[in-house]
């Protein structure tokens, strides 16, 4: 393109572009009933493109263009309009100049702030952000001595990086070097502007000067950071790089992105985090906290810089009634006029202004749309004022059954067809709203996505869910277990894949618990009846014989491998030495302790198998002096309830001498790790109540989690000696891995946790030290076996006596860890539905596909409503509570 084109589009008039009218509006503007204004923008006067703001430095300047004001930002491909807005800058010429453009889009919604032209907004639903894209230059000198500027441009990301690589001195002329790397339309308009700016500051293309000696290198005393004007984009450049380039980084939702490399770890991102782990030190550190800052406290990009307006406030309903049912019947009537219904204001309680509405036109909205399930309308919505407080009170809806967001109304049938739908289908609000859609057009109601877009049934569910009456306390509690506030001593836990985001939540370092806690005097090793794994895995092949146990099938020992077993096994125990050369002696009593004997070889504590309670001090006890345990049947049943491993040798034959003396053996291993424990004395009073991605509402905060000395990285050496069960998730790429429920054993759910990171025993730890005060006396759990070394290892003291299972349905994915923890072994929790998480969690899966995709507080709303319904309804199958919904 030549300079005369060039002229001529600069000289050319640019004008906005408005959104084209649909036939069915330009209908309603002829007979006079469109009820938004038509926006007519200002035309932008012409003119020659000039610098708008101008920064610079040592050895560079940087020239950004910004655009010119929010009402005249539109420019066509080649047309930079722009209002000088110049700063100082220092003396000396520039050897590299950065420029950023703006590409072209439609106007922000910001243009309609007014209150007058607020409905305006509904026509640039779907505008596109502003893009920016970076223009660099630097000298270079060509073949005939001549010093030349050398551009590049952001979109060209290969023509950027050969340029920034080259030699100061290089064996082209310039004409060869620009028929070598043509401009982009981008570059065509950035020439114009650094021209005026060159001309305007005496800047020419000099000799490059350097501090290092190498003439490629450009070393300045920091890094070099600064804001584009109103965004949250900075441009940025590293210190004394090599091969510099500028970069563009946004600061959205407290994350860092680099706009010029595309993707998040490129080394200008590495310098903003620089710049933000320097704090109060950086000499940027308030640019970049005033960018964080605005960015936290809620303020949104243009696209959705439009909040809409609730005005019903009153509590709606759940339960169905004769008054709710009577209301949804009416709604079949069309109500033209709808007159406040409060006597009262709803600000200060005064009495409102007296007189009628209609003949003083107190009109709040002349043309909303009221929208139900069979019909379209629109109604005049008058208010009536306050004389105290000046407060104007908006008919609020209730009354007839509309929820007034403002603009239009909706009706109470529409959004209970959508709860209704959520609570038992699959089908998400897209869907239900494509579906509603269609059946509104059966009714003969065309304009039906024009009158209700998709954004408008969003806004009005978000609304109506907020003002549900629900006692969420009542619903997520059990009156078997206890009632309100008041946690079961059972509970059956686990996680699900049900999750949103990660880029939906605020991550923040947590702040809390900095005192280091440890509460734990013992150790794997100090646990555990066996140290030496190699003599634990040859002694449980010994056990299971070559057969398969529990779909795991081992080698037999070879006689080399049982003679270093029963040397390794003296070294341990005597006790288990005798019995190993007892069994030797006559191996038909090898099914006999088998079970014993894997117990011995699993990593498992030995607590886990000999648990440290009164009831099985008495049962050890009354061993120990000679008891008949088959003649007695209280012991047995005693005997059965606590100790299986060792019921099932006797009811098989009668203990052994051996066995007799092992048993306070087990027994001294098994309470040492609660001897010389510690109980927690922190402070209760400093307790973090508040948690934004757990939901437990009769469950309080008793106390924080804590710091452990244990929570530091385990060494590799360590994880060998953990050799146990290990519950593996990879992971979704973008969503979190899921949410943790915890649930009695009647079904009925008390909360759940977002997960952070993949399922672990740190979860299930963290809610049972901070929520329950007296630790539950039975917990299953599908990685129980890990979750009990996990608490042991932080605060033994106060999981004592809880007594850990795996339920039944994955206890066969159990192959190292100790049979004591198979929950089918025990008889007094036989008529525990240990699944009842997993069918839960089987119910989840249904809102899924609606959940996935929503910010953190509309996914803690949506399902902390689902599992509060299922809660309802399974008490209403055992104690008919209530009608059904």
């Amino acid at each position: 393109m030549n300079e005369s084109d060039k002229e001529l589009i600069l000289a050319k008039t640019v004008r906005r572009k408005i959104r084209t009218l649909k036939p069915y509006e330009k209908n309603f503007i002829k007979k006079g009933e469109f009820r938004y204004l038509v926006p007519q923008l200002e035309t932008i006067e012409s003119g020659n493109p000039t610098v708008c703001y101008t920064l610079s430095h040592r050895h560079g300047s940087t020239v950004l263009h910004n655009g010119i004001n929010l009402e005249n930002r539109i420019y066509s491909h080649e047309t930079v309009l722009s209002t000088i807005n110049e700063v100082d800058t220092e003396q000396g010429h520039s050897d590299m100049t950065t420029t950023v453009l703006e590409e072209p889009g439609v106007a922000s919604n910001s243009v309609f702030d007014s209150n007058e032209n607020r409905a305006h907004a509904e026509f640039l639903d779907d505008a596109e952000p502003a893009k920016f894209v970076l223009i660099e230059r630097r000298s270079l000198c060509f073949c005939n001595a001549e010093y030349r500027w050398a551009y590049w441009c952001s979109c060209s990301v290969d023509r950027a990086r050969e340029i920034a690589a080259f030699e100061h001195h290089i064996n082209l002329s310039y004409e060869e070097f620009c028929n070598n790397y043509p401009d982009c339309i981008h570059l065509q308009v950035a020439r114009m502007i650094f021209q005026q700016y060159d001309t305007s500051n005496d800047i020419e293309a000099l000799e490059q000067i350097t501090e290092t000696g190498d003439d490629h290198q450009y070393s300045v005393g920091r890094d070099i950071v600064y804001q584009i004007p109103n965004t949250h984009i900075v441009c940025c450049c590293e210190a004394g790089g090599v091969n510099v380039r500028f970069g563009l980084v946004s600061v959205e939702k407290n994350k860092l992105s680099c706009l010029t490399c595309s993707f998040s770890t490129c080394c200008h991102t590495k310098i903003m985090k620089r710049i933000i782990g320097e704090g109060p030190n950086s000499p940027y550190h308030e640019m970049i906290y005033v960018m964080f800052h605005e960015d936290a406290s809620g303020s949104l990009d243009k696209r959705t810089a439009y909040k809409q307006k609730v005005i019903s406030f009153k509590k709606i309903p759940f339960f169905r009634s004769d008054g709710l049912a009577e209301g949804l019947r009416k709604l079949s009537q069309q109500h033209t006029i709808l007159l406040p219904d409060l006597e009262r204001c709803s600000h200060c309680n005064e009495t409102l202004m007296e007189g009628d509405p209609i003949a003083e036109n107190w009109i709040a909205n002349e043309h909303a749309a009221v929208i139900t399930n069979t019909s379209v309308y629109y109604s005049t919505v008058y208010y009536r004022p306050c004389p105290s407080c000046g407060s104007l009170s908006i008919f609020e809806g209730q009354s007839k059954c509309l929820l007034n967001l403002g603009t239009y109304l909706v009706g109470y049938d529409v959004l209970r067809s959508y709860l209704h739908s959520f609570l038992h289908g699959r089908r998400p609000l897209y869907t239900f709203y494509q579906t509603f859609c269609d059946v509104q057009m059966d009714y003969g109601n065309a304009t039906i996505q024009y009158d209700f877009s998709y954004q408008r049934l969003r806004n009005a569910w978000i609304a109506f869910l907020n003002l549900l009456d629900i006692n969420f306390n009542e619903g997520f509690s059990c009156p078997d277990c206890g009632g309100d506030n008041q946690p079961p001593e059972t509970i059956i836990c686990d996680g699900t894949t049900l999750s949103f985001q990660r880029r939906m939540w605020d991550w923040k370092e947590d702040e809390n618990d900095r005192e280091v806690l440890n509460l734990s005097a013992s150790s794997f090793s100090d646990r555990v009846f066996i140290q030496d794994p190699s003599i634990r895995k040859l002694l449980q092949r010994y056990a299971s014989n070559g057969e398969l146990i529990r779909g795991k099938k081992f080698k037999k020992l070879k006689e080399e491998e049982k003679k270093k077993l029963f040397t390794g096994v003296q070294m341990v125990s005597t006790n288990l030495y005798s019995l190993l050369l007892e069994i030797e002696g006559d191996f038909s009593l090898h099914d006999i302790y088998r079970n014993l004997l894997l117990s011995l070889a699993s990593p498992s504590p030995v607590c886990s198998s000999i648990r440290p309670k009164k009831e099985v001090q008495l049962i050890l006890k009354a061993i120990n002096e000679g008891a008949k345990i088959k003649e007695n049947p209280k012991l047995m049943r005693s005997l059965h309830q606590e100790i299986p491993i060792i019921f099932e040798i006797c009811e098989k034959s009668a203990l052994c001498e051996n066995v007799k003396n092992l048993l306070p053996e087990l027994w001294t291993i098994a309470v040492q790790s609660f001897v010389d424990a510690t109980e927690d004395s922190s402070n209760k009073e400093d307790v973090i109540h508040f948690d934004e991605l757990s939901y437990f509402p009769s469950l309080e905060k008793y106390r924080n989690r804590g710091r452990f000395e244990k929570d530091k990285h385990l060494r590799q050496k360590d994880k060998e000696q953990y050799d146990i069960c290990q519950k593996k998730y990879l992971g979704h790429p973008s969503l979190l891995p899921g949410i943790f429920t915890l649930f009695c054993p009647h079904g009925i759910c008390y909360g759940f946790q977002v997960m952070e990171s993949n399922e672990s025993p740190n979860v299930p730890f963290t809610i049972m030290r901070s929520r329950f005060k007296k630790a539950p006396k039975h917990v299953k759990y599908d990685n129980a076996c890990k979750l009990q070394d996990y608490c042991l290892n932080r605060d033994p003291c106060f999981f004592q006596h809880t007594e850990f299972y795996v339920d039944r349905l994955h206890w066969d994915n159990h192959t190292s860890c100790s049979i004591s923890y198979n929950l089918s072994l025990y008889p007094q929790l036989s008529d525990i539905n240990s699944q009842v998480n997993e069918q839960a969690n089987a119910g989840l899966k249904r809102i899924k596909a609606q959940l996935s995709y929503m910010t953190a507080n509309n996914f803690m709303n949506h399902c902390s409503l689902y599992l509060w319904y299922k809660n309802m309804k399974i008490k209403e199958q055992h104690d008919n509570i209530f009608d059904t919904v």
